[in-house]
C-alpha cells in the first residue's frame, strides 16, 4: 500500500507527507533442482518467510524572503522472520568437509543425514533528517546549504538448529 498527499498551504508553501508498506508471506523455496524434476525441488523441511516494512517520508518546502528551504525527513522500519530448511548445506559440509563426524547426540553417536533449520529473526530502522537553504538561481552568486542527520540499527539473529543434537557440541 502506498499513500502520498500534497497539501499547498500558499504559493510558496508546500507539505508532502507519504507512506507506504508491504506485508507478505511466503512459503516454499525458490529455486529448482533439474534432478528432482522440471521445476521441482525437495526440502527436508518448510520454508517459511514474514516480511513487514513501512517506510515514511515527509518533504516541506517553502520561501523565506528570497531563500529557498526544503525539508526532508524519513523513516523506515523492517521486521523479517523466516524458517529455512539448511540440510542441503550440511550435506555439502560433511561431503566436503567431514564434518558429520561432529554431529552426535546426546550419548555420542553420530547423527545420520541430520537435518538442519535456520530460524532467522532481522529487525531493521532508520531515521534521517535533511534542512537546506538555497540562495536564488536568479543570483549571480548562488549557495546551497544545509545539515544532514541519519541513523540506523540492524538486529539480527540466525539460530541454526539441528534436531537430535547433543547438548554437548551446537552449531
Amino acid at each position: 500500500a502506498r499513500v502520498a498527499l500534497l497539501v499547498v498551504l500558499n504559493e510558496n508553501w508546500t507539505i508532502e507527507p507519504t507512506i507506504i508498506g508491504q506485508s507478505q508471506h511466503n512459503t516454499g523455496f525458490f529455486g529448482y533442482e533439474p534432478s528432482v524434476g522440471n521445476n521441482q525441488y525437495q526440502r527436508f523441511g518448510p520454508d517459511v518467510d514474514d516480511d513487514n516494512w513501512v517506510q515514511a517520508a515527509l518533504t516541506v518546502t517553502g520561501k523565506l524572503g528570497k531563500y529557498d528551504l526544503t525539508y526532508s525527513g524519513g523513516y523506515f522500519w523492517r521486521k523479517v522472520d523466516q524458517r529455512t530448511d539448511y540440510t542441503d548445506y550440511s550435506i555439502m559440509y560433511d561431503a566436503v568437509f567431514g564434518s558429520g563426524n561432529y554431529w552426535q547426540d546426546g550419548a555420542g553417536n553420530p547423527l545420520a543425514r541430520p537435518q538442519q533449520t535456520i530460524y532467522g529473526h532481522d529487525r531493521f530502522w532508520k531515521e534521517s533528517n535533511e534542512a537546506r537553504i538555497a540562495s536564488p538561481a536568479s543570483d549571480r552568486f548562488r549557495f546551497i546549504g544545509g545539515v544532514f542527520q541519519e541513523q540506523q540499527e540492524h538486529w539480527i539473529i540466525q539460530d541454526y538448529v539441528i534436531p537430535g543434537l547433543g547438548q554437548q557440541i551446537s552449531v
